[in-house]
């Protein structure tokens, strides 16, 4: 990896953290997509648009549970919800579940910005 596509990758990440911080506020948590798209677009190749785009989103969504956890404590809710399932204390689980799902948003949304950048700009070899 050069340093060109280094800064890429690195500012992939941190626009993808704020566009999936941004997008999951409003209340439609499936614009995430949007935030790894951008980060696809950012980094030409389609492998490094993925890891950026789940990265970026496994982020921004850690740090919306982590604020939750934080400010409004939601694992009694959540071992509720486990108690229902019959199983009790694994608000944890349901904490990993959420930025794990964030992240596979991330690396579809970077996969599908990846792809569709390479097929708008062409690849142009030097000779």
């Amino acid at each position: 990896m050069d340093k060109k596509q280094l800064i890429l990758f690195l500012s992939g990440i941190a626009l993808s953290a704020i566009l999936a911080w941004i997008l999951s506020i409003t209340g439609i948590w499936q614009l995430v997509i949007i935030a790894g798209f951008a980060a696809g677009v950012l980094n030409y190749s389609m492998g490094w648009g993925c890891l950026s785009g789940g990265v970026g989103v496994f982020i921004g969504w850690g740090g919306i549970v982590l604020n939750g956890i934080i400010n409004n404590n939601p694992a009694a809710l959540l071992d509720a919800f486990g108690s229902i399932m019959g199983l009790t204390g694994i608000a944890w689980v349901f904490y990993i579940l959420i930025v794990m799902f964030g992240f596979l948003f991330g690396v579809l949304g970077g996969a599908l910005g990846g792809g569709i950048i390479r097929l708008i700009v062409p690849k142009t070899r030097e000779k």
